[in-house]
């Protein structure tokens, strides 16, 4: 949904966030009268607060607070006031620093670069290599097994065999399917999943296929059989308690439920994942968050990879009223150099 807001309203909202980020504490109408630079009353200040808050840009936690950005009016800043560069050279060369202390090693060079964003950020780091990557594509077959019923037969090079149903409604007969398999196997063989993902996607996507609804609800069960891969591959994660130290919890179970998914490979890859089929750096705020352990957090996060082909994921979680001025160039940066360190490997 669109909103409307005044230059007025964009500057009382940006100095507000800003003073947030900054103190962790509701403003107040007089904070912003000192701080907004607009020579405006604190009266008139209070009623454009209270228009943000009608709009849900804003909340009041009680009645004789100052107020706090809601979701959507953190997402509002990140999209339309915050406004952001390149790192400075200063910091470019701070991670730089890092970096030439690292061992062309895989494992070292992942540890070391979910340390620099801990470090820098000060928030959580974290970095996932889904063994999926690395899992090629061999084998693939379609079983009829009834008039409705469909079995999908996913083998890669680790001997894994996967597998999955789907219902139809088609009139569909084995000659068919042994035809789709076929044709499958052959555009998808010796590819990692990550690279068969992206051709099954381009499938899809395809005019003749769109006709083909049998072809169509084939393609997509495929993915979700090759989701299914059981290894999660590898994962790094630093400066986990980070994350309390900046946050204020109010209750100790929410913060249990925070500590346990940072515990939890299977949780951490489903956070990662957001990431992973897109390029360039995405920001998750509270609620945008699906996964119901960090809905209280944001997550910075890209995708890094050789070239064209995605690796992995890389990012930081912390609260919603994190730097993202900062945090937001210095993942994209990570995500690059990460990327150009793989080329050479």
């Amino acid at each position: 949904m669109a909103y409307y807001l005044s230059k007025r309203d964009k500057g009382i909202l940006t100095v507000l966030i800003n003073e947030y980020i900054s103190t962790g504490e509701p403003v107040s109408s007089r904070t912003l009268a000192k701080k907004s630079g607009l020579r405006l009353s604190a009266a008139t200040i209070r009623n454009v607060m209270s228009d943000l808050e009608e709009s849900n840009f804003l909340e009041q936690p009680h009645i004789s607070a100052g107020r706090m950005p809601t979701d959507q009016g953190f997402r509002f800043y990140v999209n339309q006031l915050l406004e952001l560069g390149e790192l400075r050279s200063k910091e470019k060369n701070n991670i730089d620093k890092n970096y030439c202390r690292v061992p062309l090693e895989f494992d070292e060079l992942m540890h070391e670069t979910c340390r620099v964003l801990s470090f820098i950020s000060k928030y959580t780091g974290i970095v996932i290599n889904p063994i999926y990557h690395h899992t090629i594509f061999r084998h693939l077959e379609f079983i009829k097994l009834n008039q409705k019923k469909i079995l999908i037969i996913f083998v890669n090079n680790r001997g894994t065999i996967l597998k999955g149903t789907i219902r139809v409604n088609e009139k569909v007969n084995q000659a068919q399917l042994i035809k789709y398999a076929h044709y499958l196997s052959n555009i998808l063989m010796d590819l990692n999943i990550s690279q068969a993902r992206k051709v099954i996607l381009k499938e899809m996507e395809g005019k003749d296929t769109r006709h083909d609804k049998l072809f169509s609800k084939i393609l997509k069960l495929s993915l979700k059989v090759m989701d299914k891969d059981p290894g999660t591959g590898s994962i790094y994660i630093d400066g986990k308690w980070n994350i309390f130290n900046q946050m204020n919890f109010t209750d100790i179970e929410e913060m249990v439920i925070l500590l346990k998914a940072f515990e939890e490979k299977n949780i951490l890859v489903k956070i990662m994942d957001k990431a992973l089929s897109t390029e360039g750096v995405q920001v998750f705020i509270g609620g945008e968050n699906k996964i119901k352990e960090i809905q209280n957090c944001s997550l910075v996060a890209s995708s890094y990879g050789k070239g064209d082909d995605i690796c992995g994921t890389l990012g930081v979680i912390g609260p919603k009223r994190m730097n993202y001025s900062k945090v937001i160039p210095t993942v994209g940066y990570l995500a690059k150099r990460l990327s150009n360190y793989l080329k050479l490997m």
